[in-house]
């Protein structure tokens, strides 16, 4: 056994020795590129759920009481949270913040085991989603002369249609 695996590095060896230079990188290119994806997805699916916050103030970190909050709910909570793209598109923070509030609500949505339900919806005007919003009491912001609104608030409602929400981030 020994002999067969010696002979058959020997003969890769000699193999290797009469390739060119330039065909030798090439294949320590893709031998390398190949070790890193393989490393990427074994991470990947064996650290999946590990994340680190190297913050100084733990800004994207859950706090304990959260978490045990997050893990003890009885019944689910639906939370739908408006936001007009167009909002994002005119005042580019505020595109960043949702991204920040989306993050953080499926965080949650995953401590909690699913019983937080998220929707994310964009309220464009005269649609439906718009008059949901309206009605769950979000404060829209003028956006243009000509009256469009846009909206960027949370609704959350349990199963026996308690409610709370903040009107506009």
């Amino acid at each position: 056994m020994k002999d067969a695996i010696a002979s058959a590095f020997s003969g890769l060896v000699d193999y290797a020795s009469r390739l060119s230079p330039a065909r030798l990188a090439w294949g320590g290119l893709a031998l390398a590129a190949v070790t890193l994806l393989s490393i990427n997805l074994i991470a990947s699916e064996t650290l999946g759920g590990w994340k680190a916050d190297l913050t100084e103030d733990k800004l994207y970190s859950i706090s304990p009481g959260s978490v045990t909050v997050l893990k003890a709910m009885d019944e689910p909570v639906k939370a739908r949270v408006y936001y007009s793209k167009k909002l994002g598109e005119i005042a580019p923070s505020y595109a960043r913040y949702f991204d920040r509030i989306r993050t953080l609500l499926e965080e949650f949505q995953r401590i909690s085991g699913g019983k937080l339900e998220l929707e994310i919806l964009d309220p464009l005007p005269f649609s439906d989603s718009e008059d949901q919003a309206v009605a769950a009491g979000l404060s829209g912001r003028r956006i243009i002369a000509e009256g469009e609104m846009a909206y960027f608030g949370l609704d959350a409602r349990n199963a026996t249609e308690d409610q709370e929400g903040i009107g506009f981030f």
